[in-house]
């Protein structure tokens, strides 16, 4: 018998199926292509079932042939679904000023857009903004007297400790010079080496939280922020008894969700004024250059105490002490400090 198959006539056995006449002229029956919604194929034969349709009606592959039967095999493409997503818009967050003392100024909220796009190629379609965000702002001074007024003192921190060996030594030489200074230090080491903690405190220097791990502050929520600040803090007053005042993001990050977190539970956020960049492992007379080149009246020197060989910090410290003692300046704890700005800014 004489059928016709997308308008190719074939010789077909009298009662042969369909599959059997397309397998022996190889005559392809496959699924159709899945279409995203750019119109391109996202899915090879990932699309509908093929449709047999035999003199205007569906039937099967199964289905005995005629003579002068008229089949059409029908790949049958699929549009991928449209997906509807309500997204955050990141606030832009503006930082206003200098100085080392960070404070919120006003909260920021996130912005939301609609956005339609494809299910499976993740192809933005269209998207409309139905709130803009609203800009976080955050003011950095210096909260002290400025030329003249200013006091000629200065305030060593250090951070990423404690270390068992390099804090050590750098307490050593703070405590041959008679000088104060404040730890930023992280919160899980702070629990292996409580004894240090303990010296740190006892030498009269101040303590601050600088995270549990030191690790991506920046990409958490504020609550999660929030919980790890409430650990450390928990963390050194069991050590030492004393509440936790003062916190620095590692790497100076901040935003919205850091100081929002920060403020609830009363810690005073303070990067710094100089930084000699001394976990470079430059050689000790370049970080000293950099801190006495660069030192004025009222600044906050960033130094590292921990996270790598700090070799280099240890031996340029003592040369940046008597170098600045020389100059007239005093060395202050944060604490001491910012009890100084207050009374200045009254």
């Amino acid at each position: 018998i004489e059928v016709t198959v997308n308008d190719i006539t074939y010789q077909a056995l009298r009662l042969e199926r369909v599959a059997s006449l397309c397998e022996r002229n190889r005559i392809l029956i496959r699924p159709g292509d899945l279409i995203g919604v750019g119109g391109e194929i996202i899915g090879k034969e990932k699309g509908r079932p093929t449709e047999i349709i035999i003199n205007g009606i569906q039937e099967s592959l199964e289905k005995e042939l005629t003579d002068n039967d008229i089949v059409r095999i029908v790949r049958k493409d699929l549009m991928e679904e449209k997906k509807l997503e309500i997204i955050e818009i990141e606030q832009p967050v503006y930082i206003i000023g200098k100085g080392a003392f960070v404070y919120l100024e006003a909260e920021g909220e996130v912005g939301k857009k609609e956005v339609v796009r494809g299910a499976v190629s993740k192809k933005i379609i269209s998207e409309i903004i139905i709130k803009e965000p609203v800009p976080t702002r955050m003011l950095r001074r210096k909260d002290a007297n400025s030329g003249d007024n200013a006091e000629k003192i200065v305030a060593l921190t250090f951070d990423d400790g404690p270390d068992p060996y390099y804090t050590k030594k750098i307490l050593e030489v703070l405590h041959r010079y008679n000088v104060k200074a404040s730890f930023f230090v992280i919160g899980e080491l702070a629990s292996k080496y409580p004894f240090l903690i303990k010296e740190i405190n006892s030498e009269g220097h101040t303590l601050g939280n600088h995270t549990l791990t030191h690790r991506d502050i920046e990409l958490k929520s504020e609550s999660e922020v929030r919980k790890e600040l409430l650990e450390v803090n928990k963390i050194l007053k069991d050590i030492t008894g004393k509440e936790v005042t003062w916190f620095r993001p590692p790497g100076g990050e901040v935003n919205d969700n850091i100081l929002k977190a920060a403020n609830s539970l009363n810690l005073k956020t303070v990067l710094w004024d100089v930084d000699p960049r001394d976990w470079k492992k430059y050689a000790p007379q370049i970080i000293y250059e950099e801190v006495v080149g660069k030192i004025t009246r009222e600044d906050i020197i960033l130094l590292h105490d921990g996270g790598g060989n700090r070799m280099n910090t240890l031996n340029s410290l003592p040369k940046i002490i008597q170098s600045l003692q020389q100059k007239g300046y005093s060395f202050f704890t944060l604490d001491d400090l910012f009890t100084t700005y207050e009374v200045n800014r009254k």
